[in-house]
């Protein structure tokens, strides 16, 4: 029987262990590093563009919105579900790094079993961005602190959004969600964080 990760997160009873959601990212990020290394970005990662088997495994698949980037390009038009979509898409500048940003929308999904995103009109996106992981700064980010001119300033609520979690997992989330995506890491070195190369920490 093969389902979707959607399924799993919002219809299946049960919890999600860690061992699980540390199994399922590591996945995820060995396939967005076979993408990247080969310049393709997917855009639309999400729960239910993730196909699970019977044995676990998942496969990334719907690749309609994918595109293939030369060297050093930044795509202008967004694209994708919108709870997954990252702050750098509002400046019409991104690339392959939007893919991590979905990661990690997706990895706190599958802890709170509701979209760490909620669904806003496209126009508070971005501010609901600042909400959750805090307005950046100037050294932070400095093209989007010139976006921040137009909210009031958030100090960040994850850590309430992610309370009683393994901060272990805090950390890794808020590494792939990181605002600024020229700081925000590759898949492969995701792939080294703690969380993904500590096999005897989850539980």
């Amino acid at each position: 029987m093969v389902y979707d990760l959607h399924v799993k997160i919002h219809e299946k009873p049960g919890t999600i262990t860690t061992n699980r959601i540390k199994n399922v990212m590591e996945m995820l990020l060995s396939a967005l590093c076979h993408m990247h290394e080969r310049r393709i970005i997917h855009r639309d990662l999400k729960p239910c563009n993730i196909l699970v088997n019977k044995d676990g495994l998942i496969k990334v698949c719907d690749f309609g919105l994918a595109k293939t980037l030369e060297h050093g390009e930044f795509l202008k038009y967004a694209a994708g579900t919108r709870q997954y979509q990252p702050p750098e898409m509002f400046l019409q500048q991104y690339n392959e790094k939007a893919d991590i940003w979905a990661a990690g929308c997706i990895m706190g999904e599958m802890i709170l079993r509701d979209y760490l995103i909620p669904q806003v009109h496209s126009h508070e996106m971005l501010e609901k961005h600042f909400e959750i992981f805090g307005s950046p700064t100037m050294n932070d980010w400095p093209e989007g602190y010139l976006l921040t001119r137009s909210y009031k300033k958030y100090s960040g609520t994850i850590e309430r959004l992610l309370k009683g979690v393994d901060e272990t997992i805090k950390v890794f989330i808020s590494y792939l969600m990181i605002l600024n995506p020229h700081k925000r890491p590759s898949a492969s070195n995701a792939k080294l964080h703690r969380f993904i190369a500590d096999h005897g920490h989850a539980n």
